[in-house]
């Protein structure tokens, strides 16, 4: 029987990772820079990243990803560690490598002193929380909120269905009632362009926006470059709204596949006093993903946010998920030290703005 070691992951790990990653997530090719970039220049500071390593031959064999992210968390701002990566090769022992490692991560956490670390949070499906919830403690707040706009009727029946006679008539018809039931009216004085980086009117516009919500990620400009900018390997479009020089909000734009079939909006800010401008920006990156021939457009986004609103006046429905749950685990049982809020109002909902750029891509 296979021995193993648990350790924090090393750079030298890299790129028997991207094996690994390959193999078992399916995802293009990861290599030393993708690594860099996540894992070693998130701005929220040091990961806590666990690897299993087989003693005999020296090979990873699991690993559980985890970076810090800065959050506003109940007016304060801190560092808040989201698990990212969960990946155990299929020929290991999952269900003996999975326990040990997850209990090795939150043991580094814990010596984590300064800052302190109020949450611990990721993703899991439903089977793997109802385990979890009675191992860990970690605890569910609510299934990922997936919204969808269909762009191209005819192209989605098709590939749908496989019948481009009824694509054909019933995407005609489909796009004329969309066109009228949502005409995406934005004003035309709002000045939206396309940027290749974020500015200072980034750090202008979180400041305004901070207290929006009790937890979420702090979207200053530090942030917004490292997520939507410095990755490799990964092409993201942004939009900004603009007025007399201040940002007034932003879009961005990426997509689920190389046929860009599906346009996924990563990100999507505004003032809350400011519709027109998310009215605006909504409307150029519909026309955006159109132009470049995507059939639908896809977004995380909770009903009680203040994007939602226009997001459904825009067209954009809820859409069944398969059992993708968030969930988060109370730091303060790690660290006496931690920031001394209740966790049953972290677990709440309508504490959080979660949106798809705050996590990893599908």
């Amino acid at each position: 029987m296979s021995r193993y070691v648990y350790r924090k992951m090393e750079r030298r790990d890299h790129e028997a990772l991207s094996v690994l990653h390959e193999n078992h997530l399916g995802c293009a090719p990861r290599d030393n820079d993708f690594f860099e970039w996540k894992y070693w220049r998130s701005p929220g500071g040091p990961h806590e990243s666990v690897v299993a390593e087989e003693t005999d031959t020296g090979r990873i064999v699991g690993e559980l990803g985890g970076i810090a992210v800065m959050m506003r968390y109940f007016g304060t701002t801190g560092p808040v560690y989201f698990d990212v990566d969960v990946v155990i090769d299929r020929d290991a022992a999952r269900g003996r490598i999975f326990f040990p490692i997850y209990r090795k991560r939150l043991e580094f956490i814990a010596e984590r002193k300064v800052p302190s670390v109020p949450l611990n949070c990721s993703f899991t499906i439903p089977k793997t929380l109802k385990i979890m919830s009675k191992t860990w403690k970690i605890r569910g707040v609510a299934p990922a909120p997936k919204l969808a706009k269909v762009l191209k009727h005819g192209a989605y029946i098709s590939r749908k269905t496989g019948s481009k006679l009824i694509a054909g008539a019933g995407g005609l018809l489909l796009d004329l009632w969309s066109s009228v039931r949502y005409p995406m009216i934005a004003p035309r004085q709002i000045d939206v362009t396309e940027v290749d980086a974020f500015d200072a009117g980034a750090d202008a516009l979180w400041e305004r926006m901070k207290d929006y919500y009790n937890i979420w990620v702090v979207r200053d400009r530090k942030f917004l470059n490292w997520r939507y900018v410095d990755i490799p390997h990964v092409e993201n479009t942004i939009l900004v709204a603009r007025e007399k020089d201040a940002l007034l909000g932003y879009l961005v734009i990426n997509f689920q596949d190389d046929n860009k079939r599906a346009g996924v909006i990563q990100d999507f800010q505004f003032l809350k006093e400011r519709k027109d401008a998310g009215r605006a920006l909504l409307r150029k990156g519909i026309d955006f993903l159109k132009g470049v021939g995507s059939e639908v457009a896809i977004i995380w986004d909770f009903d009680h946010t203040h994007t939602h609103a226009i997001l459904a006046e825009f067209g954009f429905g809820t859409r069944e998920t398969t059992g993708r749950h968030f969930c988060v685990r109370e730091a303060i049982e790690l660290e006496e030290s931690v920031i001394q809020i209740p966790f049953e109002r972290a677990r709440e909902r309508t504490s959080w703005f979660l949106g798809k750029g705050d996590a990893d891509d599908d």
